[in-house]
């Protein structure tokens, strides 16, 4: 049994494009928390303290878990098409 015969009203190209854009969007997801993270220390003045546990308590103090995923959907909204564009057209 083939994946055509599972699926066969679905075309290779829209599978495809379903395919780019799971793994943009998934990649999002998983990696703007770290970038958030990033971003922060980006941000710290000089003689102030920082580091990795005193960033995530800080955030988790302000805002929690959305927090970390501020500015989340402006992100997914840009790369599901961008997903779409590169998986399909190579």
């Amino acid at each position: 049994m083939t994946n055509e015969d599972v699926h066969p009203k679905y075309s290779p190209m829209l599978r495809t494009a379903f395919a780019g854009m799971f793994a943009n969007i998934s990649e999002c997801m998983i990696m703007h928390p770290l970038d958030s993270i990033k971003t922060r220390f980006q941000l710290v003045q000089p003689g102030e303290r920082f580091g990795l546990g005193v960033t995530l308590k800080e955030m988790w103090r302000s805002g929690g878990m959305s927090e970390v995923y501020r500015g989340v959907l402006p992100a997914v909204g840009m790369q599901g098409p961008r997903g779409v564009i590169k998986f399909v057209s190579n």
